[in-house]
């Protein structure tokens, strides 16, 4: 169950899916508890189903329900507390994200390309608008993660505290949260379980905030750190794992972590009147995008994502 939550961040690392645990617990309880319950059902339904014991072993099977649990508690039951709706519907997820993950599988397979988080994005978009018209769920539909405080005034000082909390944000987003403690617990994660993945996810985060700030971002989705969690996961997927780790490589996971700024906006606006979660859409099309093109790039050395691991042993594999 906790390399579940250690894929979140595309690791097996027991430790480090604690410490996500953790950052989801420390913020939010209730969201906590959510994910909890999603991963239990998603894993024993995975197992009586028949469901590859590597790939169980490894948390992938997991990590979606974890996420879409986290999430469900925020969009379709935000202020409630842990209620027995609340926990029947992360079930109902947790049993919906098998059969998604399993299809992602079998589908993106035929392009060589991982499932990543659109089982879970995919879960919350039916899920989530759908909450309200079960009554007896008793479901409280939120607009997403709570906005930031108003931009802090005195100097330069207090616009480097705004940005580092900014950043801190982001991490925190991973796993739903808006808490600067949980965004430094999730970054302690990635750390311990490569170092490589936590200086890039750092470079994501850092450039997308600012590319955020630059393009005039409002004030509350700058501050909660909405534009630096796609931007770290991205960089954590393309740099040292879905390609070989190279210059090349990092200016490209770059670029393409400062698009998810206008393919969040976009799909923020695209899925207001329908009620759907942007959550990590952005990241994951634009991942799908890249691992797509690998073909057309010569200069990069793609990686089968049967050989995935930390980008550490991916390296030493394949040198």
């Amino acid at each position: 169950m906790l390399s579940g939550y250690g894929q979140i961040c595309f690791n097996d690392n027991t430790l480090s899916g604690l410490l996500f645990l953790g950052a989801c617990m420390v913020a939010s309880p209730q969201q906590g508890v959510s994910g909890l319950v999603a991963v239990l059902v998603s894993t024993a339904a995975s197992y009586g189903l028949g469901v590859p014991r590597a790939q169980l072993r490894l948390g992938l099977y997991s990590y979606n329900a974890a996420l879409a649990g986290m999430g469900l508690a925020l969009f379709a039951f935000d202020g409630r507390g842990i209620t027995v709706g609340g926990i029947f519907y992360a079930a109902l997820l947790g049993l919906l994200c098998v059969p998604l993950t399993a299809a992602s599988f079998r589908i993106l397979s035929i392009w060589k390309i991982p499932p990543l988080a659109l089982p879970y994005c995919l879960s919350l978009a039916i899920l989530v608008p759908a909450a309200p018209r079960f009554a007896a769920l008793g479901a409280a539909v939120s607009a997403g993660s709570p906005g930031a405080a108003a931009p802090a005034s005195g100097g330069a000082s207090a616009a480097l505290l705004e940005y580092a909390n900014a950043a801190a944000n982001g991490f925190a987003e991973i796993v739903w949260q808006h808490n600067a403690v949980s965004g430094l617990m999730v970054l302690a994660g990635i750390f311990i379980a490569s170092r490589i993945d936590g200086l890039s996810a750092v470079c994501g985060v850092c450039a997308a905030t600012l590319f955020g700030r630059l393009l005039g971002l409002p004030q509350g989705d700058f501050g909660a750190g909405v534009l630096g969690y796609n931007a770290a996961l991205l960089m954590i997927v393309l740099f040292g794992r879905g390609y070989a780790a190279s210059r090349p490589c990092f200016f490209f996971a770059l670029c393409m972590a400062l698009l998810t700024a206008p393919m969040l906006s976009f799909l923020s606006v695209a899925f207001m009147p329908f009620g759907i979660p942007v959550g990590a859409f952005p990241y994951t099309i634009c991942a799908f995008m890249a691992l797509a093109a690998k073909d057309g790039l010569k200069k990069l050395h793609w990686i089968n994502p049967a050989e995935w691991g930390v980008p550490e042993t991916i390296r030493t594999n394949t040198v």
